[in-house]
């Protein structure tokens, strides 16, 4: 009962900020993420983090491509 109890709170939270969202609009959403990951990450860290994402990238088109190439192999 009370996970009930506490499903209902953070509905009501998810609700009460998605009003807030619709009354103020963009004001509430807050900074970018570019904007933030600017502030926080250096340059370096963010040249990493895009090479990071890159090669991670570059793995799951060649996972896809062999799947694909497999599924029509007999």
């Amino acid at each position: 009962m009370k996970m009930t109890e506490q499903y209902r709170a953070e509905i009501e939270k998810a609700k009460e900020a998605l009003r807030d969202i619709k009354e103020r609009g963009d004001e509430a959403i807050g900074a970018s993420w570019e904007d933030v990951r600017e502030q926080l990450f250096s340059p370096e860290e963010r040249a990493v983090s895009d090479l990071r994402v890159a090669r991670i990238l570059e793995l799951i088109h060649a996972r896809k491509e062999k799947e694909v190439g497999s599924s029509y192999s007999i």
